[in-house]
């Protein structure tokens, strides 16, 4: 191979290491992102599911703006077992990499309102550290105020029209009502979600050990016959001898 093959090969694996560093680096949302991540949005909520394998760990990521307040609330589904405990550990880490939120071990937490101090990707991981074997499923709630530019739409309505100023002020004690609404519904929403999956736990659970208790007295009734029989076989055999 020539000296020429050697270097363009050297360049090619370049490309590739840089490529791939800069697939890890988390970069800013491109203005295709608009619908997903739009700052001038005066209110931004996700809401999903996640399954947790065990000794498993999933990261999302939030474009965040500078001074929005941030909300954020998980609660896991599974219920606990005898086996197992429904608790995971979670950390939200700014920009700069830099944690702001971590609950170590819980099976439900909330971060309160906490402005962000820059702009930038937001990173969210969830992490079953502590499971072993089963898995464990998690609702999560993300969402985020951005009072500037609430307040620059009100700036801008009040400019057209100076009448709709306390209508914008209503709307947003009504958005800010309805989100402390929204979170009240969602913790019950939850909690009737937990206890079904824990009824459904609980019929399975009594189900096997229904099949294992009759077992257990079947086998106990063979060993006692069984026993009997033995007794009787003795006792003829004694009483043959004799004769």
């Amino acid at each position: 191979m020539s000296i020429i093959g050697y270097i363009v090969a050297f360049y090619a694996i370049l490309e590739i290491a840089l490529a791939q560093r800069n697939a890890m680096e988390k970069i800013p949302p491109s203005p295709t992102d608009k619908l997903l991540f739009n700052p001038s949005d005066p209110i931004v909520k996700s809401e999903f599911s996640v399954i947790l394998y065990a000794r498993d760990s999933d990261c999302y990521y939030h474009y965040v703006p500078k001074y929005a307040k941030m909300q954020f609330q998980y609660r896991v589904i599974t219920p606990p077992s005898s086996f197992a405990r429904n608790v995971i550990s979670v950390e939200i880490k700014d920009p700069n990499g830099m944690r702001i939120y971590h609950a170590h071990f819980r099976s439900n937490n909330e971060m309160s309102e906490t402005p962000a101090t820059e702009s930038g990707v937001y990173e969210i991981c969830l992490h079953n550290s502590l499971e072993r074997f089963g898995e464990k499923k998690v609702r999560v709630l993300f969402s985020y105020l951005n009072e500037d530019s609430f307040e620059e739409m009100i700036k801008e309505q009040n400019e057209t029209d100076a009448t709709t100023d306390a209508m914008t002020l209503s709307s947003h004690k009504i958005a800010m009502a309805t989100m402390r609404i929204y979170r009240h519904l969602y913790f019950q929403k939850l909690e009737d979600g937990a206890n079904m999956e824990q009824m459904s736990s609980m019929l399975v659970y009594v189900g096997r050990a229904s099949i294992v208790t009759c077992f257990v007295i079947a086998l106990t009734a063979w060993f006692q016959t069984f026993a009997l029989k033995r007794m009787f076989q003795e006792t003829t055999r004694k009483t043959q001898a004799r004769a």
